[in-house]
């Protein structure tokens, strides 16, 4: 009976535990009001995982422990923001790093060689045509420059342009001695005060074949303001122009023979026809050997007799090497070789690759180059191909032989003014020409 009494008795207190915490329970679903801000900081203090932060909440520590906490604290946080912000700054501005590797290998495509004769026209091809004129100057020039010669001890002073003037006299403003007019230190004023100046000394002529004529306006020692006036057209340079045959005597490669057919003929506007050796990079050759013995070895004959004086004074050829998929510009990159003499040329390869937009300014230039068909990208070919598009369109005549069109006539004051105005543009930056650096 004991027994049964004990087990009602711990029923009791069992229900009267239960029906406590559901009334707890029940309290606690009822109380849903949010926390005071006292809680909030203690529980934030209690469960924070950085160490700082407990420490400056708990208020059992002592006012100085919590104050050094908390600079503590301050100051990381504000290292790690200074930290992360820098990287956010330098990850948007896409750094780049230049990496520079030594790459040996057992073969390399073969440079593509140009090579461009100084005279222009041969002198027995022009009887009888628009530059008769040239050869009889020139029949003058060779006439007196043996008399300079032959007189030099008496006269040191007196240049060949002086002997000319007074044997055809002078027209020209007032010569300001050897080195010419003094320009400016600019480089854009020095080209345009030299094409201001030429523009006005062909001012009222009127044939624009009268070679004597512009000689004896001529204000540049050395005739290059003559020479610049003297552009022939592409069929009058396949003409009277130098041919490969005639030029190229003796080829090897390797060790082994070639001859003029295997270069290709390309015409440029200050030296008439040139020739190129390994053109275009799909057929392009390799070499496997270094050295003087192997590479290209020419023989070549200038044909001195041949050479006009007045816009070849000097006797030679013009080497140009270059990338086998890149367009040459004899007279922006060309070396010159005299005759009476041997030349040897070595070569290093640099191989440079740039990253394009956004990373960096490179770009593959689309069609704004000449012959996109046949070569590669390249800056200088992208900016003269701008200026002579521009020049065609604003002048309705052309400068360089890149472009089809009408050769602006010196003597055209429209014409002259126009090129002035699209040069100075030009040199300025001012044109228009977007033309990148190429990516590779």
């Amino acid at each position: 009976m004991a027994v049964e009494l004990a087990g009602e008795e711990n029923i009791e207190k069992v229900m009267k535990t239960q029906r406590k915490d559901a009334k707890d329970e029940g309290k606690m679903d009822d109380s849903a009001s949010p926390m005071s801000t006292a809680d909030v900081i203690k529980d934030f203090a209690d469960n924070a995982t950085t160490h700082g932060v407990p420490r400056i909440l708990r208020s059992d520590r002592s006012h100085l422990s919590r104050l050094t906490w908390a600079v503590i604290t301050l100051t990381s946080l504000s290292a790690l923001l200074y930290q992360g912000s820098n990287t956010v700054v330098d990850f948007f501005q896409r750094p780049t790093t230049s990496k520079i590797a030594l790459i040996t290998r057992k073969e390399l495509h073969f440079p593509s060689i140009t090579i461009c004769n100084l005279n222009m026209m041969r002198r027995s091809k022009l009887n009888g045509t628009r530059f008769e004129g040239l050869v009889d100057l020139d029949d003058q020039y060779a006439h007196l420059q043996n008399e300079s010669t032959a007189h030099d001890s008496i006269d040191s002073g007196m240049d060949m342009k002086d002997m000319m003037d007074m044997e055809f006299g002078d027209s020209s403003p007032e010569f300001t001695g050897l080195d010419g007019p003094q320009f400016p230190a600019d480089l854009s004023s020095e080209l345009t005060s030299v094409m201001e100046m030429d523009y006005q000394s062909w001012d009222g002529m009127k044939d624009p074949d009268d070679w004597k004529c512009f000689y004896n306006r001529s204000q540049m020692s050395d005739f290059s303001d003559l020479q610049a006036v003297v552009k022939p057209y592409r069929k009058e340079l396949d003409k009277y122009g130098q041919h490969g045959m005639d030029l190229i005597r003796q080829c090897s490669f390797d060790t082994e023979p070639c001859s003029y057919k295997n270069f290709t003929k390309i015409q440029d506007i200050r030296y008439g026809n040139c020739y190129i050796f390994n053109q275009f990079k799909k057929s392009a050759v390799k070499t496997r050997n270094t050295g003087s013995q192997y590479g290209l070895h020419l023989t070549l004959f200038v044909d001195e007799p041949e050479y006009i004086g007045v816009l070849s004074p000097t006797v030679g050829v013009i080497v140009t090497i270059n990338h086998p998929s890149i367009f040459p510009f004899p007279e922006d990159d060309g070396i010159l070789v005299s005759t009476g003499q041997v030349a040897s040329i070595g070569l290093k390869r640099t191989y440079v690759s740039r990253l394009p937009k956004p990373y960096g300014d490179c770009g593959k230039g689309g069609e704004d180059y000449y012959a996109p068909d046949k070569y590669d990208f390249s800056q200088r070919s992208c900016f003269k191909m701008c200026l002579e598009r521009e020049m065609l369109k604003r002048c309705k005549c052309v400068t360089n032989i890149l472009v089809n069109g009408t050769i602006c006539s010196p003597i055209n004051k429209i014409e002259q003014k126009c090129r002035i105005e699209v040069f100075k543009k030009y040199i300025r930056n001012t044109l228009g020409c977007d033309c990148e650096n190429p990516c590779e």
